[in-house]
């Protein structure tokens, strides 16, 4: 009895400690991230609607209660435990946090599955991120081409890419016939589609309903810096999540890649303040990013993967 009671002590003494070394690697990471930020020009800014970005943090809940949903869609065939649903969801934010373009989040999602079950874990994260990938391209497109400055080639180029990738999205199984292969990672690729191919509508209607969500807090915090031009503000979001979602980022977030493509769509508009654009930019990324990872830091980590 006493050797269990020492054995169980141990164990919650080694998840404390992990979970303290995961708060302090997302922080670090943070500091990485911005270090590098020049803070000078900020002191410029100034907040003119705090109803806006009150409105801009508090839908932060809806943006991660709509990716748990369709998270909950693929592992609810996995296992009934909800717990240990809610506990993989946010250890991947926070293992998301720590890998480039967020791509980690789904090592910190399988430590609370069954080893034989890491395969499909790893093809269903891959399934909801193409299905959030989707809307991105898609308003984006629509966001070139309400800018009548941008080169027509990008239009074109936005809509072959969002045509592809919508082909693939719903017929993606028929690419691989019906034979069979020798390949593990294709055969189970396969197999989830046709396993999980009823949901794909379902998916890319939240993954749509969350990318407006991205939209709307986006374009609140530039109202809560008194920019109104509504239209202008929108189809510009939308240029810039296109902009930014094919480009490689070291860290999650795409911290500095934003704000450079910010800077480049606002250009000679309305939008003139670059100091805005950056502090806008930084907290979006502290909202819809550095929050749920610090979040998902706090999760117990398990010390033994399930093998069963």
């Amino acid at each position: 009895m006493k050797e269990e009671l020492k054995t169980t002590k141990k164990r919650g003494i080694l998840r404390f400690g992990l979970q303290v070394l995961l708060f302090f690697a997302v922080l670090l990471v943070l500091y990485f991230q911005l270090k590098d930020v020049k803070w000078t020009p900020l002191s410029e800014i100034h907040i003119e609607y705090y109803w806006a970005l009150v409105i801009a943090v508090l839908l932060l809940v809806v943006n991660q209660g709509v990716e748990y949903v369709k998270w909950r869609l693929f592992t609810k065939h996995l296992i009934n435990d909800r717990g240990a649903i809610w506990k993989s969801f946010l250890a991947g934010l926070a293992s998301g946090f720590l890998s480039p373009n967020g791509w980690g989040n789904v090592f910190g999602r399988m430590l609370y599955f069954s080893r034989r079950n890491s395969i499909q874990i790893v093809l269903v994260t891959a399934l909801g991120n193409l299905s959030q990938l989707l809307p991105t391209a898609i308003f984006g497109s629509l966001g070139l081409y309400f800018m009548n400055e941008i080169n027509p080639i990008w239009f074109v180029s936005s809509v072959c890419i969002s045509v592809v990738l919508l082909m693939f999205y719903f017929f993606g199984e028929k690419v691989f016939g019906k034979r069979s292969y020798r390949n593990k990672a294709i055969r189970h690729f396969k197999l989830m589609l046709l396993r999980f191919g009823y949901l794909r509508m379902r998916l890319l209607l939240l993954s749509t309903f969350r990318f407006l969500v991205f939209t709307a807090q986006f374009v609140l915090l530039f109202v809560a810096f008194g920019y109104t031009d509504f239209w202008l503000l929108v189809y510009s979001v939308w240029i810039i999540y296109i902009l930014t979602s094919f480009i490689p980022s070291l860290w999650s977030g795409k911290l500095l890649i934003r704000e450079t493509a910010a800077l480049f769509v606002f250009k000679g508009t309305v939008v003139d303040s670059q100091a805005d654009i950056i502090v806008i930019c930084l907290l979006i990324w502290m909202i819809n990013i550095v929050i749920p990872s610090l979040i998902g830091s706090f999760v117990l980590l398990p010390i033994k993967r399930k093998t069963k």
